[in-house]
């Protein structure tokens, strides 16, 4: 979608300027009126990188925001000191244009939404929330929680899966190393023996001559097939639907995708609801940070139930992913008038069994692989080593 870059006029008059994503300038029209501004000029930025503002510049953000402002420090004040301090150059320029919008009357919130290529829906949508509780700095403190849960979370997903990939890509490295090189060399002298070899060495020396032979193929077909699912990914929305539900079927990994998208769906929407938001509003915003196709389409089916008058704790049951437990915790919830403790109660679940769940992939992944260069090894010595201490005993040495 199309990076546009705008100058606006709210309603006491004020210039404001950003950039936003649209289909095009009359989508950026509609846009901007939904957020009462006025469009002067928009212009399409040609040359723009995706590339957004880290996890940990946006934690320090929102730390040392909600931090100052609990020491009773002016809004406008607290933004100016952090962008005199602020080294991260786009996030430098959003703080920028955050405190000339709040220094001519804006709210952060709206200020935050001329930024929505550093600040996410969810997030503005918890600081709007926020400000019209008179609990901004509070609702600041939340959306640092959640993402620094998020973070740890990612932090030790990617450990759990870091060693596992590179003992992987070595032990891909030592068995062409094996197969393409070693064997062959040795199997001149297993074959000039003259000795019937097992059928394992037999099997081993098929394999080699077979990755010799078409080698250089695989390794085009692979990555042909890699280019073809990115770009698939890139601009077909049915294979990415389809890529994120075996995601969720794969064992091990599947668990903690899904336990870790629902944990993140159910906090911002507990959160959002706790602050004022309708519960349909609350699940559409926090729908974006799933981040799962699959998963998004469950959370549309259940707005779209709710919407249409069916309760939220039945509708959570329709949506099949949920167990029997967390509908009879939303049900509750939902007849007490305490939705957002249930919610809460809902993350916290999918938290632990996120965090259940790392535990045994970190536990599997390890082993296996180990099994697997353990059995390779054993493959390669049986099939080689083997043979030739039988034609040396045969020789008389």
């Amino acid at each position: 979608m199309p990076v546009y870059r705008y100058e606006a006029i709210d309603e006491q008059g004020a210039l404001c300027h950003g950039v936003l994503r649209s289909l095009d300038a009359m989508d950026l029209t509609q846009r901007l009126q939904q957020r009462q501004l006025q469009i002067v000029q928009c212009r399409r930025q040609v040359f723009w990188s995706d590339r957004g503002v880290d996890t940990e510049t946006q934690l320090q953000f929102y730390a040392q925001l909600s931090q100052l402002l609990h020491a009773g420090i002016p809004l406008l004040q607290c933004l100016q000191d952090l962008t005199n301090s602020e080294t991260h150059t786009r996030f430098r320029l959003a703080l920028t244009e955050m405190s000339q919008q709040i220094e001519s009357g804006g709210s952060l919130s709206v200020a935050m939404s001329t930024s929505a290529l550093v600040f996410s829906p969810m997030e503005i949508a918890i600081v709007q929330a926020g400000e019209a509780s008179g609990q901004l700095a509070e609702s600041l403190q939340h959306v640092y929680e959640a993402m620094a849960w998020q973070k740890s979370i990612a932090a030790r997903l990617q450990k759990a899966v870091a060693y596992p990939l590179f003992s992987g890509l070595v032990l891909l490295a030592a068995s062409v190393f094996l197969l393409v090189y070693l064997v062959p060399q040795l199997t001149a002298f297993l074959q000039s023996s003259g000795e019937a070899l097992p059928w394992y060495t037999q099997a081993l020396i098929r394999v080699s001559d077979h990755l010799g032979s078409y080698g250089l193929l695989y390794l085009a077909i692979a990555a042909c097939l890699g280019l073809g699912m990115s770009l698939l990914h890139r601009r077909h929305a049915g294979f990415r639907f389809w890529l994120s539900a075996a995601i969720l079927r794969v064992c091990c990994l599947g668990p903690v995708v899904k336990h870790v998208k629902l944990a993140r769906f159910a906090y911002f929407s507990a959160l959002m609801y706790r602050a004022g938001i309708t519960v349909i509003t609350a699940f559409e915003t926090s729908q974006a940070v799933v981040s799962n196709p699959a998963l998004e389409a469950v959370v549309s089916r259940i707005v779209s139930q709710v919407r249409g008058g069916k309760g939220i704790a039945q509708s959570f049951a329709d949506a099949g992913v949920f167990p029997v437990y967390v509908t009879r915790m939303v049900s509750v919830g939902e007849a007490t008038g305490r939705l957002d403790d249930a919610l809460m109660q809902v993350s916290h679940h999918y938290k632990q069994a996120a965090d259940k769940a790392i535990t045994r992939l970190e536990q599997v992944l390890g082993p296996a692989l180990i099994m697997l260069v353990g059995a390779l090894l054993a493959w390669v010595i049986l099939a080689v080593i083997g043979p030739m201490y039988s034609s040396i005993a045969s020789l008389g040495l």
